[in-house]
């Protein structure tokens, strides 16, 4: 398992990684109005892809890992019902683009090039599953990182040569071409021996009723990530909306590393769930308490440095980014805890808990940024996002505590406690190296976390077996 959380980790981080750096190129060329475009579309973008992948990953990840031998059936269904859904979502988006989420010219051409993007990424997200379901993560890895090169390199280019933000988002197209074709063609290396079995009529339809649950959840998800961005271009001008796009990019990365780790443990996590017992602590709630522990140091150090890294990267004509990076960056430790939260109540089915959560709890979210938005602008959305993070953590660990036995300890919480503290003071320190007091933040860390003994011997030694390489092939026990 570690090994394939390395590579899911690679996975997710060297395509953000990657393409960071020509989003900040774009950033800097474009300007803060037109960046914020940028933003517009991209949201609108990713709430109507759910519509194209219906968030069957997770679904195709445990049916395949539970039952190998279907695998190549599950997989020609999927190629199906996606191709339907991807008519569907791009009919949608170019109707809905204007009504629905302000977007018109130059945004609006984005926005469908990026769709187009994510309809292209939804084949290759099925071919991904089954990678994930006989943990190969590492295939999933290589493909990315062809995806983080060629839309990387590709956006860079045409953002310097042309101006255009319709042509830097096409880029995106160029980079999902790349990474389908890998995983297609290490599909058809690497997949059992065992000839497909055509999808029937049958098979489409189970998969598309067995998805119901997950592409709601997956699209209140969406919904609740994006929809604050089309909300501030609606109440604020562009400016603010190309602030908070840049201030959300940074914490990206650090988004992204907590779903790689998430996703490895994913296909184990379907299985144990299904042997584990109701009073007994199981993986579920280990990985709730590690995921708290690994993302509180890294929230606590964004936090501190957020100054010196935003002004690195997008200069001074982005000097608001700073003030909304730094919720946002805090936001990072609830937000951690409710993916993982989702993905064991997908383990559990029960998926619909997660769609009435995050739909639930984004209209709130969605209502505090309409009522604040417009006199605090970018600062005041991020720390609505804040807010509301912390409320979704409290009301998915009340769920899982009732029906998963996976919420966290008291312990872990009040370590995270002591972390913010840490972040707090280093923040406050008189010192004007930033190195420096990252370096205090991070000592303060590890002493907090061993006089609190965050991790008793008998859960190193869990965590060791849990990590230990072992040698898996498709369909043996785990």
């Amino acid at each position: 398992m570690l090994f394939n959380a390395a590579a899911l980790v690679m996975a997710y981080a060297l395509p953000r990684v990657l393409t960071l750096g020509a989003v900040v190129l774009a950033a800097r060329m474009l300007g803060a109005a037109r960046f914020g475009a940028y933003g517009a579309a991209g949201a609108a973008a990713v709430i109507m892809s759910i519509v194209s992948t219906a968030g069957m990953q997770p679904l195709l990840v445990r049916e395949m890992a539970r039952e190998p031998r279907a695998a190549a059936r599950l997989l020609r269904s999927a190629h199906l019902v996606k191709t339907l859904l991807n008519a569907v979502m791009l009919a949608a988006l170019w109707l809905a683009a204007g009504p629905v989420f302000g977007l018109e010219g130059e945004s609006l051409t984005a926005a469908l090039l990026l769709g187009t993007g994510y309809a292209i990424g939804s084949y290759a997200e099925n071919f991904a599953a089954w990678f994930q379901s006989v943990e190969r993560m590492h295939v999933w890895t290589a493909a990315n990182t062809a995806y983080g090169i060629v839309t990387g390199i590709t956006g860079a280019l045409l953002i310097w040569w042309t101006r255009s933000l319709a042509w830097f988002c096409a880029a995106m197209i160029l980079g999902q071409l790349a990474a389908a074709a890998w995983l297609y063609f290490a599909y058809r290396r690497e997949r059992p021996t065992a000839q497909p079995v055509a999808g029937s009529t049958v098979d489409v339809r189970a998969l598309a009723a067995a998805v119901l649950p997950f592409a709601s959840a997956f699209f209140a998800l969406a919904v609740y990530y994006k929809a604050d961005v089309l909300v501030l271009a609606r109440v604020r001008p562009d400016a603010d909306v190309g602030i908070y796009t840049a201030a959300y990019k940074l914490v990206d990365i650090a988004q992204a590393l907590a779903l790689a780790a998430i996703l490895a443990a994913y296909p184990r996590l379907t299985r144990a769930a299904r042997t584990r017992t109701q009073a007994e602590r199981w993986a579920g709630t280990r990985l709730a308490e590690l995921a708290l522990l690994l993302m509180a140091p890294a929230a606590a150090l964004a936090f501190t440095l957020r100054e010196p890294i935003v002004g690195a990267l997008y200069g001074a004509a982005y000097s608001g980014t700073a003030a909304p990076t730094g919720f946002l960056a805090l936001a990072l430790v609830p937000l951690s805890l409710n993916l993982l939260a989702g993905y064991i109540l997908a383990a559990e089915d029960r998926m619909r808990l997660m769609a009435s959560l995050y739909a639930g709890v984004g209209l709130v979210k969605l209502a505090g940024v309409a009522l604040v938005a417009p006199h605090w602008g970018a600062s005041g959305t991020a720390a609505v996002m804040l807010g509301s993070e912390l409320f979704l953590c409290a009301c998915f660990q009340a769920v899982l505590h009732r029906t998963a036995h996976a919420a966290a300890g008291r312990r872990t919480f009040l370590a995270v406690a002591a972390v913010g503290a840490a972040g707090a003071l280093g923040s406050a320190l008189p010192i004007a190296s930033a190195p420096l007091r990252g370096l205090i933040v991070l000592i303060a860390v590890l002493a907090a976390y061993a006089a609190l003994d965050v991790l008793p011997a008998r859960e190193r030694a869990a965590l060791r077996s849990a990590v230990r390489p072992r040698i898996e092939r498709p369909g043996t026990p785990p």
